[in-house]
């Protein structure tokens, strides 16, 4: 069995600036992720990779500070067994959040039901309005209409048009040139 190890305190390409401390908060989700990432490519190229009880204990840890609601600099990923575990736990933890998702919206919508039979009008109109919003109802949609028309049409129309601006009265002005201004001996009075 093959086990990577990773080193830490290396920066991501896209954050080699000498300004800029690796160990972010929020990178502490990034390196994990990309720790996970890098162990689940490894495994589908065929590195045998074994979790150990340690490893997995490790990836606990990992995963508590990072779904802490305070993370601090966050512990790193080590080795790939590590990284393996820990992208199991954050996979159950994504699908978990969309769950918890699904169900307040459906608590949300049966509320906002119940709030529709309340004798204040104000308050079902509401409580109506929210849940059109919730059906999407009320999306603001654009409809657009593209005709198409041959090049003989289109010629027709810009013919017919240059015809009407060509059949105007053309008036001939006579111009007259204007000599500019002589300034050199021009006196300036100062503003007092």
């Amino acid at each position: 069995m093959k086990n990577v190890k990773y080193e830490t305190g290396i920066p991501f390409p896209e954050d080699l600036r000498p300004d800029k401390e690796f160990g972010d908060v929020s990178n502490v989700l990034k390196r994990a992720r990309t720790a996970c990432e890098t162990a689940i490519a490894l495994k589908q190229m065929g590195v045998d990779i074994q979790p150990t009880e340690e490893d997995k204990e490790e990836a606990r840890s990992v995963f508590n500070e990072i779904t802490s609601e305070r993370p601090s600099r966050g512990k790193d990923v080590k080795d790939t067994g590590t990284a393996l575990h820990l992208a199991a736990l954050l996979g159950e933890y994504d699908k978990e959040i969309v769950q918890e998702k699904a169900q307040l919206r459906v608590y949300t919508v049966n509320k906002l039901i119940e709030e529709t039979v309340t004798e204040k009008a104000s308050d079902r109109i509401r409580a109506l309005e929210l849940l059109g919003k919730a059906a999407d109802l009320f999306t603001d949609k654009t409809e657009v209409t593209i005709k198409h028309e041959s090049t003989e049409e289109l010629e027709r129309k810009l013919r017919e048009k240059l015809s009407r601006v060509l059949e105007g009265e053309w008036v001939k002005e006579e111009t007259v040139e204007v000599a500019p201004p002589q300034i050199d001996n021009l006196e300036i009075e100062p503003i007092k």
